[in-house]
């Protein structure tokens, strides 16, 4: 579609929807370390994040708050004064970030808990197999045990 028609859906999409645009890059290492699959992820406050494009390039900084109606990130300690000498944070759009650490408290992320969700699975099976091999060498002991008693 058109440029323009594109940029007014973004601009005027129900917060559901641009709840979306804010997913941010995830680091290779942070991908390798919680073995998280997906490219993206959404941003959340407290997250860690590095700053990938702007004149703020390679600053590293935790997030403060996110935006969803602006969809916009801002970073504590990236700020600006203004004329009457007070600072305001930057606003940063999401493809200029990169996630670097997540914050683990409260509800954690969907990727993350899905491999949360697949390691007890694993975990579960892993148990039962080894309850139902004492199961089935207790029954092969009780057997051997009564054929001795028969003879």
């Amino acid at each position: 579609m058109k440029p323009d028609i594109e940029r007014k859906k973004r601009y005027t999409a129900p917060l559901h929807k641009k709840r979306k645009f804010l997913n941010v890059n995830v680091s290779k290492e942070l991908r390798k370390s919680k073995g998280i699959k997906s490219r993206a992820l959404l941003v959340k406050k407290g997250d860690k994040v590095k700053v990938m494009r702007g004149q703020n390039t390679g600053k590293t900084a935790t997030v403060a708050s996110v935006d969803h109606n602006k969809t916009k990130v801002y970073l504590e300690g990236v700020s600006y004064r203004n004329k009457r000498g007070m600072e305001n944070l930057i606003p940063f759009e999401p493809s200029n970030l990169q996630l670097i650490e997540i914050k683990e408290k409260g509800k954690p992320s969907k990727e993350v808990k899905e491999k949360k969700e697949t390691k007890e699975k694993e975990e579960n099976k892993e148990t039962k197999e080894k309850e139902e091999n004492k199961e089935t060498k207790e029954k092969e002991e009780n057997k051997e045990v009564e054929i001795k008693e028969k003879k």
